[in-house]
């Protein structure tokens, strides 16, 4: 069984990941946006 400390870095380490995708996803949205304006002109 893991203990409290092992469980709350493994729950950080997930929070993190997550956050990291949020922003990955993000910043792919502003790309598309910039791109489309772009292509539009």
């Amino acid at each position: 069984m893991k203990n409290g400390i092992e469980l709350e870095l493994e729950k950080k380490l997930i929070d993190e990941i997550a956050e990291e995708k949020k922003f990955i996803s993000f910043r792919k949205l502003v790309k598309i946006f910039e791109l489309n304006a772009l292509l539009r002109g």
